[in-house]
């Protein structure tokens, strides 16, 4: 429901019957972290393959293992594997999560899986291999909750995004042999780093969207949004022109329903007074009751406000204030 709080003018309601809620992902950012994210994973399995080839060759700890085979080789392998794929991702999603923990749960959880994954081949095979790497799903879960609601459904995301990985791979590699089959007997790891730079696109892609879709959890307590009252911006010059404001309603209107999300319900509404520039930028929010302030991570009004508005001692425009309830 969108409303102008002054009693001088009182536009048409408009009653919103679904949730909305702020995205892990800002919405304006997720074209380019899809890119990013999908890009930088390619580059760390690629990567993580050359950094093992190159430590069997230097390290001779590694061309022990490599010497004697077994489970060690396989864990230790795509140990390091795992930190250049955590390192390569984590450079583009620490600016959303910020704890490098992500580095070292998705070395440890690609180790424990792949060393599964191989163990299983000969009764299971090919890309359904992938299932496995439910344990790098779980070991990135422990960390993904702390940072946003209902992450649980994480964990099937990424053996997801490894069997169409495997599956590619496998079509790739087919193709390669088909063509120059060469290359392959004279280049022995040409194999997986064909398959990794080709497959690795949707290996990140499917992460990515998922990613955009997990919806963060608020770190702003109640004491953040009522110190917003001494904010100049509640004593800014008000736009009175009944004609500006219908327009500035239905922009708001429009801005906030681009961005929300039908799954959720609220016990309680939540009410807002929302400032609108001329522009149809939105200035601040302001919650009216509790449960504004207890669940405002469930709407998109934190990522909808203009950033150049936030500093106290710049020019605020004349606004428009409308009084905004989400209710299910």
């Amino acid at each position: 429901m969108i409303r102008n709080p002054n009693r001088s003018y009182n536009p048409t309601s408009t009653f919103v019957n679904r949730s909305l809620r702020s995205f892990l992902i800002p919405a304006s950012e997720q074209r380019q972290f899809l890119i990013l994210f999908t890009l930088i994973t390619s580059i760390g399995l690629v990567l993580g393959i050359f950094t093992v080839n190159l430590l069997i060759l230097k390290s001779h700890t590694f061309a022990f293992f490599a010497a004697i085979g077994g489970i060690w080789q396989i864990f230790l392998h795509n140990l390091v594997i795992g930190a250049c794929l955590g390192i390569a991702q984590w450079s583009i999603l620490r600016k959303y999560i910020p704890s490098s923990l992500w580095i070292v749960a998705t070395s440890v959880g690609w180790a424990i899986s792949a060393v599964i994954a191989i163990t299983c081949c000969n009764p299971i095979g090919g890309a359904l291999n992938g299932i496995f790497y439910l344990w790098l799903g779980v070991t990135q879960w422990l960390l993904l909750r702390r940072y946003v609601v209902n992450a649980g459904w994480w964990i099937l995301v990424v053996p997801f995004s490894v069997y169409v990985f495997r599956l590619i791979a496998a079509i790739v590699l087919f193709a390669v042999i088909q063509t120059n089959l060469t290359l392959l007997q004279s280049f022995p790891s040409a194999q997986i780093l064909i398959q990794s730079i080709f497959a690795a696109v949707p290996l990140g892609g499917i992460q990515a969207i998922s990613l955009c879709i997990l919806r963060k959890k608020s770190s702003r307590s109640a004491a953040n949004f009522i110190s917003q009252l001494e904010s100049p911006l509640f004593s800014a010059t008000e736009i009175t022109d009944k004609l500006q404001m219908k327009a500035l309603s239905t922009k708001l209107y429009d801005k906030i329903e681009k961005y929300w999300n039908p799954k959720n319900t609220f016990n309680q509404d939540l009410i807002y007074i929302v400032a609108i520039a001329s522009d149809g930028s939105i200035i601040f929010y302001h919650p009216v009751n509790q449960p504004a302030i207890n669940h405002v991570c469930l709407t998109p009004l934190p990522d909808l406000v203009e950033p150049q508005y936030n500093d106290a001692a710049a020019h605020q425009p004349p606004v428009a204030r409308f009084r905004v309830v989400f209710s299910s």
